[in-house]
């Protein structure tokens, strides 16, 4: 904190002497300027105090100290959107052996260290483990964790199947979760269209997708759900942030609902329509255990059209259409004008 003081200055260099009567003094001259400045400081300091207070609250849009006359202010990033669901926060990785690919020895298959948490409750330790039951030909550098995804890489035209698996962080005995949600990210084709991107599913209770998806689902059999990528993509579009997505993001992405499960089975893989092709990428999945379609915010305009929640058991299958959660748009959220960068909302006054 800066500190002012009145104190007599050098006159050898040119600076005033408080002493000297009708010098003009620049120490008070300052003191001056601050005492001005301290009501606009003041200001400030409400504003930002009541921000920071009023994200602390439940509602998604708060209403600050300028009261009901003045309307809402929408602060999009003070708090976590997911809050209202149960999930598991995906930490870090400590063990690195998918497949037997590397770069760690020992035990097959990844684990990570994660947090379970509950609405209004503590989060609780939690361990989560995957393990190639599967032939799996991938690079390692694509398995582990990019930002706050886990990933899995897959050679193009090739699969993998895995087996999921929650421990208790602090007994390690198994983990029963009564509701657990999965994200998989950035389904998409080749430029060309040949290689399909898909994933399937097993043991789930729901799935979710956008209204205006670009994955189509196919019902299998053993009550397994395949979601095969339809449009082409590019590392530009990859999502960086899993609660923040464009709608063109949200529209590749699928979230999976289980219930009552310490385990579950996934297959990661791609199809090429073209055999024997030489140049063959390797093939990333992204997902976290987060319920991403359901409470992610949207960057820029929503185009798409809310989402569908389909639920399958074993005779029927129902889908069940929800509106847009969020209102992003600025005729919906009624602003005068967006801060961009912070996507802050200052709201229509009259």
């Amino acid at each position: 904190m800066a500190r002012y003081i009145l104190a007599p200055q050098n006159e050898e260099l040119g600076e005033s002497n408080p002493n000297v009567v009708g010098q003009k003094n620049k120490s008070l001259t300052c003191w001056g300027r601050l005492q001005c400045a301290l009501p606009a400081l003041a200001c400030l300091c409400m504003l930002v105090g009541a921000c920071l207070s009023a994200s602390s609250g439940q509602a998604r849009h708060r209403r600050y100290f300028f009261g009901d006359k003045l309307g809402n202010i929408e602060q999009l990033f003070s708090d976590d959107p997911c809050k209202d669901f149960e999930y598991i926060s995906i930490d870090r990785i400590i063990h690195k052996n998918l497949g037997n690919s590397g770069p760690d020895t020992g035990a097959e298959g990844m684990v990570y260290e994660g947090v379970d948490q509950k609405r209004n409750e503590p989060g609780k330790p939690v361990i989560m483990v995957l393990n190639a039951t599967s032939l799996l030909l991938t690079d390692a550098k694509g398995n582990g964790m990019n930002g706050q995804y886990a990933t899995v890489g897959v050679q193009g035209n090739t699969d993998v199947k895995l087996t999921f698996k929650f421990y208790d962080g602090v007994t390690m005995k198994p983990m029963n979760i009564p509701q657990l949600y999965f994200t998989f990210f950035d389904l998409d084709t080749h430029a060309t269209g040949n290689e399909v991107e898909y994933v399937r599913v097993w043991d789930h209770k729901d799935y979710i997708l956008t209204t205006q998806t670009h994955v189509s689902t196919t019902e299998e059999v053993d009550g397994s759900t395949t979601f095969v990528a339809t449009v082409p993509g590019t590392g530009a579009d990859n999502p960086e942030d899993p609660l923040l997505l464009t709608s063109e993001q949200k529209k590749k992405a699928v979230t999976v609902q289980f219930q009552d499960v310490s385990d579950f089975h996934v297959e990661f893989g791609s199809k090429d329509k073209v055999e024997n092709l030489v140049d063959r990428w390797f093939r990333v999945f992204s997902f976290v255990a987060k319920p991403s379609l359901l409470c992610a915010r949207t960057h820029g305009v929503d185009d798409t059209g809310g989402v569908d929640i389909t639920t399958r058991n074993s005779t029927t299958i129902k889908t069940t259409s929800v509106g847009l959660q969020t209102a992003t748009a600025e005729e919906r959220r009624q602003c005068w004008f967006i801060i961009p960068i912070i996507n802050w909302c200052f709201p229509k006054l009259f």
